[in-house]
């Protein structure tokens, strides 16, 4: 499959679907999107899953969990911090444990590829700026720059 080079200024494309998926190394996203130059996907690995817990909640579950102090509250002002999951399982998992102790992950039902792109303010289309491959009936971008 022949490299295509970086396309200087990005390629702009109209997102037409999005999934995500784990794997051994985190999150990969795919996004399929049309462009002048025809079908895209875009793919980017190793993402974390993220959701938010009130800073005083203990967690049960701490396998594949990164927990970070933010400069973060809920709407009623209480300061949270944000968790970091290897998985959208593992993150799952976490929810479960901590619905059963009464609490409340936030933002655990946003899905790994709207997180991305609401992150990025990413709506419709988007400029993709990166290496990509010419694949038979589509060019692929792999980890590239998504604005």
């Amino acid at each position: 499959m022949p490299t295509v080079p970086s396309i200087p200024d990005g390629l702009d494309i109209l997102l037409l679907t999005r999934q995500w998926r784990d794997t051994s190394q985190g999150v990969q996203l795919t996004l399929w999107g049309a462009s002048q130059r025809g079908p895209v996907r875009v793919c980017i690995p190793r993402q974390r899953a993220v959701a938010f817990i009130e800073r005083g909640q203990t967690l049960t579950r701490e396998r594949g969990v990164s927990r970070k102090t933010v400069a973060l509250t809920t709407f009623a002002g209480v300061p949270v911090d944000a968790l970091y999951f290897r998985t959208q399982a593992d993150l799952l998992g976490a929810r479960d444990d901590v619905r059963g102790q009464g609490g409340q992950l936030l933002e655990s039902d946003i899905k790994p590829h709207d997180r991305y792109l609401m992150e990025r303010f990413v709506t419709s289309t988007a400029t993709v700026v990166g290496p990509s491959v010419q694949r038979d009936g589509y060019l692929e971008f792999m980890a590239p720059k998504l604005t």
